[in-house]
């Protein structure tokens, strides 16, 4: 056994260090399965503290034109702690931030899902799955499946409202796939009643929902970091695909005046 008399629990990570964090944890947020690899420490160009800080009022989001990109590297050693299981706060120059994770990681899912190239990642499945519709269901469904095909699900129609599924796309790891599709189902006839997006946004959307981490479920350091990163690589970070908000700003001033 080795040690290192310099080591010093309380200094930051080194760039080294931070180069052989582990990007994949146990029963949480899982980074790399969902959302590429961002590039390793690359500095940016304006610091992440600064993203929503407005000249008039800071109580107020304000994205600027030609926000830079953060990177996780540059956000990694700031303070970032889980709130009850469901939020994170992380203080800034002009007041508190408080995201909500499962609106947060929602948004990071719905524009990778965008942005991938389509039939790409599809992986093939050991042994199929059939799934079953009511004859309404069935028809929708099957009108569908060239959107589906092209999120990377391979999926034939079987007759008699069966369909059997043989491939599905890299995010989805273990979800009962009945479930899903009875979900998205749901979530496309809505959207049509609405006329809300078109229907390959609304399956990301559908997918992005179901998919996400939820309320409730903890989080280590290092997968708070990480969706925090995440969050503010996107090109709409303030609102989830489903137009909730993803995070709120208290100002100083407001926090001033609770006391």
């Amino acid at each position: 056994m080795t040690f290192n008399p310099d080591y010093n629990p309380f200094d930051p990570p080194t760039r080294e260090a931070e180069g052989r964090q582990t990007q994949t944890f146990n029963g949480g947020y899982t980074p790399n399965r969902f959302v590429p690899k961002q590039p390793a420490y690359e500095e940016p160009s304006r610091r992440w503290d600064n993203f929503f800080d407005s000249d008039n009022n800071t109580s107020e989001l304000s994205r600027p034109e030609n926000p830079s990109t953060p990177s996780f590297a540059a956000i990694s050693g700031g303070i970032c702690m889980q709130i009850q299981n469901r939020w994170i706060a992380t203080p800034m120059s002009s007041g508190l931030l408080i995201i909500d994770q499962q609106h947060a990681h929602e948004r990071i899912l719905y524009e990778h899902l965008m942005e991938r190239p389509q039939n790409a990642g599809a992986q093939q499945m050991l042994f199929p799955v059939n799934c079953t519709f009511s004859a309404a269901d069935a028809e929708l469904f099957n009108e569908m499946l060239p959107d589906l095909q092209q999120r990377g699900f391979e999926v034939s129609n079987l007759g008699k409202c069966t369909f059997v599924v043989t491939a599905t796309p890299p995010e989805i790891k273990g979800q009962d796939l009945q479930s899903l599709f009875d979900q998205m189902l749901a979530d496309q006839k809505n959207s049509m009643l609405q006329k809300f997006g078109d229907r390959d946004q609304n399956l990301c959307r559908s997918l992005a929902r179901q998919l996400c981490i939820k309320a409730g479920q903890a989080l280590q350091t290092e997968e708070i970091h990480q969706l925090v990163a995440d969050l503010f690589s996107c090109k709409m970070p303030e609102t989830s695909p489903s137009g909730k908000k993803t995070l709120i700003l208290i100002s100083s001033e407001k926090i001033t005046q609770m006391f």
